[in-house]
């Protein structure tokens, strides 16, 4: 959901730029950009979850040993798996977190990028 919202925020506003710059009216033509914004919602948060997803199994995979159960007993003392796994825990949110800020940032910017250049460069 988180995902989808992304998506048609960003899709969202180059209704208003061509609204605005090839003077193209929106009441006439409403349906065919909302199904527009719509399916570029979809394929945005398709898109969001694919490199989030794959962003984490990526992460995940190289910060396994960096936390031990070693390190979380030589820093607290004694023996206790509670905080071993607290910390543990904690540090995959940070994975999730930081993956998905990540994935959201990179598509948002690679498609309005793309949506500059098709839009300008190609469709003037």
């Amino acid at each position: 959901v988180w995902y989808f919202i992304n998506g048609l925020l960003v899709a969202a506003p180059p209704i208003y730029l061509y609204h605005s710059v090839f003077g193209i009216n929106v009441f006439d033509l409403y349906w065919l950009y909302a199904v527009v914004s719509l399916a570029a919602a979809v394929v945005l948060s398709q898109a969001h979850h694919n490199v989030s997803y794959w962003l984490r199994t990526r992460l995940h995979s190289n910060r396994e040993g960096t936390v031990t159960a070693a390190m979380i007993n030589s820093a607290y003392g004694k023996n206790n798996k509670q905080k071993v796994e607290s910390v543990k825990s904690g540090q995959k949110k940070c994975t999730h977190s930081e993956s998905a800020s990540f994935a959201i940032l990179y598509n948002n910017l690679f498609f309005l990028f793309i949506f500059f250049v098709i839009g300008f460069y190609l469709f003037p």
